[in-house]
């Protein structure tokens, strides 16, 4: 899906959309953001090549603990002179069933990757969009259905970090990867707290470059109230 993005196969992206929630226990010791909606966030800076330019959050406290349970994260990634791609990461602990699916849409075809079915996990779509005179059109393609060896995700991340310790090669995840999936889950705590939209742009990192340990305002607090 990266390849194909980066190879511009679907076309000008619209939106990217993640959903990670179903009828659990909860987690004791952190919220669901930092628990579960941080993969996708990953993945989505994976993806696309960098991390989003700004973030907006909605969290919610269900059970009365100062920990939240219910995440809907909204991020936006620059594309350019194109209008930015919206992206959006669901979470929690409350609705029944597992779900564990990535969406992508854009101009020219749409794949679902949906991690919970064995086989032919993704699925493309030759869907688009067609304008005819003041109406749009909705032109329904072909679908596709790709196949991949089966991998526990776990062990093949464990793998490749103790291979890269035999090796003293780098790993395959830098640091960067986990600093910035962070920052835009703490953002997204922040975000959920002000009710307003954290930017989390390149130009808002510049503390980093200046050599300084820690941004100039304090990182938000992990408890949700």
């Amino acid at each position: 899906m990266r390849d194909a993005i980066a190879e511009g196969r679907f076309g000008r992206l619209k939106m990217l959309r993640a959903r990670f929630s179903g009828f659990k226990r909860p987690r004791h010791d952190t919220g669901v953001t930092f628990a579960d909606s941080i993969h996708f966030i990953d993945l989505f800076n994976f993806l696309l090549g960098a991390p989003p330019r700004r973030v907006h959050a909605v969290l919610r406290d269900f059970f009365g603990r100062g920990l939240d349970d219910e995440s809907l994260i909204v991020l936006e990634y620059d594309q350019g002179k194109s209008s930015p791609i919206l992206a959006t990461v669901e979470a929690g602990y409350h609705a029944p069933g597992k779900l564990r699916e990535v969406t992508i849409v854009g101009t020219d075809s749409s794949a679902v990757c949906d991690y919970n079915v064995a086989q032919y996990k993704i699925k493309k779509f030759e869907n688009r969009h067609v304008a005819d005179g003041d109406t749009i059109k909705a032109e329904e393609g072909a679908v596709h259905q790709l196949e991949f060896p089966p991998e526990e995700p776990l062990r093949a991340e464990l793998a490749a970090f103790i291979d890269s310790i035999e090796k003293r090669m780098p790993s395959p995840v830098d640091r960067w990867a986990g600093f910035h999936a962070v920052r835009v889950v703490e953002a997204a705590l922040e975000s959920a707290q002000t009710g307003t939209w954290i930017d989390v742009s390149e130009s808002s990192c510049d503390f980093l470059s200046s050599g300084s340990e820690s941004p100039a305002s304090p990182l938000p607090r992990e408890r949700v109230g």
